[in-house]
């Protein structure tokens, strides 16, 4: 018997929120992991303060800002890199070696070159 997709991941969800709070209150009681319910009660009492959506507007902005630059950037080098026969050879190498590189792992490398924060 197949289930419909919608209800496997709610059965996934639902797991896995049952193991999180077994485990917050059972074996890692009182550590740095809080409880799904606690988390949970959180979150809802943070949502309805301006402070959170400021913030969580603020992190969509420099996102999209983010997002629009690398974009605008990445077709630009890609025309000119395209348009010039001899720009396209001299950027072969270095392509070619970043081509397989997962784009998450450059990531703690750009946190290290940029910093953690917008201000930096």
């Amino acid at each position: 018997m197949k289930l419909h997709p919608l209800l496997a991941g709610t059965m996934g969800l639902l797991a896995a929120g049952v193991l999180w709070e077994v485990v917050a209150v059972g074996p890692m009681a009182g550590t740095a992991l809080p409880s799904l319910s606690s988390t949970l009660q959180t979150l809802v009492s943070d949502a309805s303060g301006q402070e959170f959506w400021t913030s969580t507007l603020q992190t969509v902005g420099v996102a999209l800002l983010g997002l629009t630059a690398s974009a605008a950037g990445g077709v630009l080098l890609g025309v000119l890199i395209g348009s010039f026969p001899s720009a396209r050879y001299a950027t072969l190498a270095v392509v070619e070696f970043l081509k397989p590189i997962p784009p998450i792992v450059v990531l703690p490398l750009v946190v290290l070159i940029f910093g953690p924060t917008p201000t930096m």
